[in-house]
């Protein structure tokens, strides 16, 4: 059976969760609480050296690249849910590498420092910053240290986050309006990884994403949040907090 070791659905965590909801696979669930760095225990790091999370074991092997591990479940179990043409594959890893660029970190981090940390208490924040201080440096993420304990020394940091948001919105509003999905005109992983990264957005940002400048992404979201796969995944979200952010610094 396959094991998903994964944090709250959102993010990469939810992809995952998503896809393997949508084909019907049969697999094990195990939560991961990255705010309580439960990535670094020493279980866990047998699993992913670098402490990724989310991480799929499948066939006796520990996959930690949310990315091809999507990609890997494509290729391995039906039903396929991606084009099987090259020129429909490519456009899914176009797709995935704009959402990575434009999305993944930005919506990360104006999503931490502008809700999480602020509904964590003075304890909770003291002991984030004694575990986040106890890492190795390499293991630190890059640029995180400044951002979670002085938001606004760092507005100018937090605007280039949102404007890099709104370009990629921009990107997926064009082609929403185009077909109605992403890529070939019908659901597939590309919808699942964009949708993973963007259903917090129209509460997150809403001067980026709302129904008077983005009509199709609104509609886009709305008709996905109603599968009963994407239901059941975002059902399991423990901490309420994360309906309003995409993920904590990892």
């Amino acid at each position: 059976m396959l094991e998903l070791y994964h944090w709250e659905p959102v993010a990469d965590s939810a992809k995952l969760l998503i896809l393997l909801e949508e084909k019907g696979l049969e697999y094990k669930s195990h939560y991961i609480d990255v705010l309580k760095f439960e990535q670094y225990s020493e279980e866990h790091l047998q699993r992913s050296a670098m402490a990724r999370v989310p991480v799929l074991v499948a066939e006796g092997e520990n996959l930690d690249l949310a990315k091809i591990t999507m990609d890997y479940l494509v290729e391995a179990y039906s039903p396929r849910m991606a084009p099987a043409d090259p020129r429909g594959w490519y456009e899914v890893q176009a797709w995935a590498n704009v959402l990575d660029a434009g999305l993944r970190t930005n919506v990360s981090l104006l999503g931490w420092n502008t809700v999480m940390w602020h509904t964590m208490s003075k304890a909770e924040r003291a002991e984030f910053n004694e575990k986040y201080a106890n890492r190795p440096v390499k293991e630190r993420p890059a640029g995180w240290a400044e951002v979670w304990s002085d938001a606004e020394a760092n507005e100018d940091q937090l605007e280039n986050a949102r404007a890099r948001i709104a370009e990629t919105v921009e990107k997926m509003e064009a082609a929403i309006q185009d077909t109605g999905w992403l890529v070939g005109g019908v659901y597939s992983v590309a919808d699942m990884n964009a949708y993973a990264l963007t259903y917090t957005l129209p509460r997150l940002t809403p001067r980026i994403v709302n129904e008077a400048k983005t009509p199709g992404m609104i509609e886009w979201l709305y008709r996905i949040g109603e599968r009963p796969a994407v239901k059941k995944v975002l059902a399991r979200r423990r901490d309420a907090r994360t309906g309003d952010v995409y993920a904590p610094p990892a």
